[in-house]
C-alpha cells in the first residue's frame, strides 16, 4: 500500500457499522449424505423442496415452517440444496453445510475498500505491496482508534511483501475469523469456537490446556478428568487447540442453534423478551444491549445473521467481563474499550460502533453494560433508625467525605473532591437550612472546635501536617506534624496519628504527648479519624495488625483504666472515621457488610463487650461510608456512595 492520500478511503469501511449487510450465498452439494437426504425430500424432483415437501415427516409443523422461513435465505418459498445442507435438523452436526457468514460479508466489504485504496488492487491480484508501507498505512488509516498493527499478522510468509490473500488474511484476523495463527474461528457451518473460555482456561498462556487447568478451569462436570483424558487425543497430557476444537459441548458455540431456541413465537425473529428470557445470566448484560446496537435494519427484532453479530453470540473474546471506566466520568471511550487479552482491534472499533447508537464516540451504561460509581450523596438517618433521606449532593464532586456538624447544629463541614480529581481535597461549610456549599481551604477531615469557631483539619501543603483555622477559612495555625487532627470536646486537645503512633497535642502549651508508643501496641499503623468519647477521655480509631487484620479499638486517656479495648477485629474492610454519640453509649463506624455485598453502618456500646451489629434503618443497598452525630444525638449525617 503505498503512502498516499487514498489510504484514509480504508475508514469509508466503517459504514458498516450503521448498515444492513446482504451476506453472499454458498453452497457446497459435494457431501453425499446431503445430497441423499435433499434428493429423498424432493419429491417432484425439481431441485428444490417446497414447504410442503420439507415439512413431511420433519416433527412440530409450526417448527418446520419456522425453519423453512429461516433458511429460504433468498425468499423465494423454495429451498435450494445449499440452503437445505445449512439446517440444522436436517442433517447431523458433522454433515452440517456452510452457511454465509456477516462476519465475512464484513469482510469483503472492508477488502474491496482495501483494494480501491491499494491502488485498486483487485484488478493487479498479483502484485505486492512493502510490508512496512502497508502497515504504516493501515495504522494511520485507524490513527483517531490509536490501534497498533502488528505486521507479522499480516506478512504471513515473513516475506517483507503483502499479497492480496495475506491482506484478506489479515482482515480475519483483525474481525476474529481467524486466530494469529491462521487458524479458524468462525467455521463455514456458522459454529464459533468458545475461544473465550479456551484462553481463560489456559492460565499460564502457552496456548495448551494441562490437566490442572482443564479441570478447575474448564467448567466441566463430576467427570472432567476423565474428559480431559478423552480430548487428549495424541496423549501427550495437554490439549491443544485443535483438540480442543474437537471436543463436544462447551469447547465450540452455535449461534444458529442458540437462536432458534431464543425464537419462542416461531417467526424467523427474536425480540427483546426472546432474549432476554433464554439468555443465561452471566450474558444478560450483553444481551440487555443488542437492541438496537445489532438491530441494523431498526425493525425492533434481529434476524438470524443480526443475531450471528451479537457479542453473546461471537463469543471469542470476554465480552461479559466488562471494562473498567478509567476517569469515573460514567462513559467508556474507546480506549476503554478493551478486554484481556488485548486482540481483534477491528473487531472492536466494529462493536463500539455497533453500540455507540447516539453516535457521540462514547458509549453511556444503557449502550454498553460497565461498572460505574455513585456519586457521593448525603443522607440522614434518625437516632432510632427512621427517617432515611436524602440532604444534598454535590453537583460536580463525586467524593465526599468526614461530615462534621458544628456545636450549634447549623453547620456541616466535609471534605470533598472534584470530578476529575485535579486540585485535590477541600474542606467546604454548608448552612444546613439551605444554599450550597462555600470553601473555606485545602485539606480533608475538618472537624469543629466546641465554641464553633474553629475548624481542625489535615493538610498536605503549604507544610504537612495537622493545622486549625478559624470558619473562613482564615488565621490557619500549623500545629505540626502527624495526620487526622480531632478537636478534643473541651477543645484543649487535638488527637492524630503518625503512622504507628497515637498522640494527643496540646493546644496551649504547643506539646504533644504519645498515648500509644509505636511497636508498644499490636498495630503497625493507626488510622486517622479518630473519634473522641463526649467526656474526652477515651478515643475510638482503627488500628491495622502485622497480619492483616482490621480493628476497632478504644483507647483510655485516664490513669488506672484499662488502656486499650478491642472491639471488632477481622478481615473485613473498616472505613476509619469514628461517630461517639453526645451520650456516650453508641459509638457508629462503616464497615464490608458481605451479607448486602455493600459497606454499611455498624454500631457498637463502648462499655460493653457485644459485637458491633449493623444500624438500623440504613439503605442497604448503598455504600454507606463516612458518618457523624448532630450535637443534640438525633440525627446521623451519612456520606453514602462509591467514592
Amino acid at each position: 500500500m503505498p503512502r498516499s492520500p487514498r489510504s484514509p478511503q480504508i475508514l469509508i469501511c466503517l459504514h458498516f457499522a450503521l448498515t444492513p449487510l446482504l451476506p453472499a450465498s454458498a453452497a457446497d452439494d459435494s457431501a453425499t449424505a446431503a445430497a441423499s437426504a435433499f434428493a429423498s425430500a424432493d419429491r417432484d424432483r425439481d431441485g428444490q423442496l417446497s414447504l410442503e415437501e420439507f415439512q413431511k415427516d420433519r416433527g412440530p409443523a409450526d417448527v418446520a415452517r419456522r425453519d423453512f422461513r429461516l433458511f429460504d435465505r433468498n425468499a423465494d418459498n423454495r429451498l435450494t440444496l445449499d440452503e437445505f445442507c445449512a439446517i440444522p435438523t436436517a442433517l447431523p452436526p458433522d454433515q452440517r453445510g456452510p452457511l454465509p457468514d456477516p462476519m465475512l460479508a464484513l469482510v469483503d466489504t472492508i477488502a474491496a475498500k482495501l483494494d480501491i485504496a491499494c491502488g485498486n488492487w483487485h484488478e493487479a491480484p498479483d502484485r505486492e505491496i512493502d510490508a512496512e508501507d502497508f502497515i504504516h498505512n493501515f495504522t494511520e488509516a485507524f490513527r483517531s482508534f490509536g490501534e497498533q498493527f502488528n505486521i507479522t499478522d499480516a506478512d504471513a510468509d515473513k516475506n517483507g511483501n503483502i499479497r492480496r490473500g495475506e491482506a484478506r488474511r489479515f482482515l480475519e484476523i483483525l474481525l476474529g475469523v481467524r486466530r494469529t495463527d491462521g487458524k479458524l474461528l468462525r467455521h463455514p457451518d456458522g459454529r464459533v469456537v468458545n475461544y473465550m473460555l479456551y484462553q481463560h482456561v489456559d492460565l499460564d498462556g502457552n496456548d495448551r490446556l494441562d490437566k490442572t487447568e482443564f479441570v478447575e478451569r474448564s467448567y466441566g462436570g463430576p467427570d472432567v478428568a476423565q474428559e480431559f483424558d478423552s480430548v487428549d487425543a495424541d496423549r501427550n497430557r495437554q490439549i491443544s487447540f485443535e483438540e480442543w476444537c474437537a471436543m463436544s459441548g462447551r469447547a465450540m458455540t452455535d449461534p444458529i442453534l442458540e437462536f432458534r431456541d431464543l425464537d419462542k413465537n416461531l417467526d424467523a425473529k427474536v425480540d427483546r423478551a426472546e432474549l432476554l428470557a433464554g439468555t443465561p445470566d452471566w450474558k444478560r448484560k450483553l444481551a440487555e444491549r443488542a437492541i438496537p446496537a445489532f438491530d441494523v435494519d431498526r425493525d425492533g427484532v434481529l434476524s438470524l445473521p443480526e443475531y450471528r453479530m451479537t457479542l453473546q453470540a461471537n463469543m471469542v473474546v470476554q465480552w461479559q467481563t466488562p471494562p473498567a471506566d478509567a476517569n469515573d466520568d460514567s462513559t467508556l471511550s474507546f480506549a476503554e474499550f478493551k478486554f484481556a487479552p488485548p486482540q481483534f482491534p477491528l473487531l472492536r472499533i466494529v462493536y463500539f460502533h455497533r453500540l455507540d447508537t447516539n453516535s457521540d464516540s462514547r458509549l453511556q451504561p444503557e449502550e454498553f453494560y460497565f461498572p460505574t460509581k455513585t456519586p457521593d450523596e448525603f443522607f440522614v438517618l434518625n437516632e432510632d433508625g427512621s427517617g432515611w433521606q436524602s440532604l444534598f449532593q454535590f453537583e460536580g464532586h463525586a467524593a465526599c467525605g468526614s461530615p462534621s456538624v458544628s456545636p450549634d447544629g447549623k453547620w456541616l463541614a466535609f471534605d470533598a473532591w472534584p470530578l476529575n480529581q485535579q486540585g485535590g481535597s477541600a474542606i467546604y461549610v454548608k448552612n444546613l437550612a439551605g444554599g450550597g456549599p462555600r470553601q473555606i481551604s485545602s485539606g480533608m477531615m475538618p472537624n469543629w472546635s466546641p465554641d464553633g469557631r474553629k475548624v481542625a483539619c489535615s493538610r498536605n501543603s503549604p507544610v504537612y501536617g495537622a493545622w486549625m483555622m478559624d470558619v473562613d477559612g482564615d488565621d490557619h495555625e500549623h500545629l505540626g506534624p502527624g495526620w487526622g487532627a480531632q478537636i478534643s470536646p473541651d477543645g484543649r486537645s487535638v488527637a492524630l496519628t503518625d503512622g504507628a503512633a497515637f498522640k494527643v497535642y496540646d493546644l496551649e502549651s504547643k506539646q504533644s504527648r504519645t498515648i500509644l508508643e509505636a511497636g508498644a501496641h499490636p498495630y503497625r499503623q493507626i488510622y486517622w479519624n479518630s473519634g473522641w468519647s463526649p467526656d474526652g477521655q477515651r478515643l475510638c480509631f482503627k488500628g491495622v495488625t502485622n497480619d492483616g487484620l482490621q480493628e476497632v479499638a478504644v483507647v483510655s486517656l485516664q490513669e488506672g483504666r484499662p488502656n486499650l479495648k478491642i472491639h471488632h477485629s477481622g478481615k473485613l474492610t473498616v472505613n476509619a472515621d469514628f461517630a461517639w454519640h453526645p451520650a456516650g453509649h453508641r459509638v457508629v463506624f462503616a464497615m464490608v457488610c458481605p451479607e448486602r455485598s455493600h459497606v454499611q453502618l455498624y454500631e457498637f456500646d463502648p462499655d460493653k463487650d457485644a459485637a458491633p451489629t449493623l444500624v438500623k434503618g440504613q439503605d442497604a443497598t448503598r455504600n454507606n461510608n463516612d458518618v457523624c452525630w448532630t450535637p443534640d444525638g438525633k440525627r446521623l449525617i451519612v456520606v453514602s456512595g462509591d467514592f
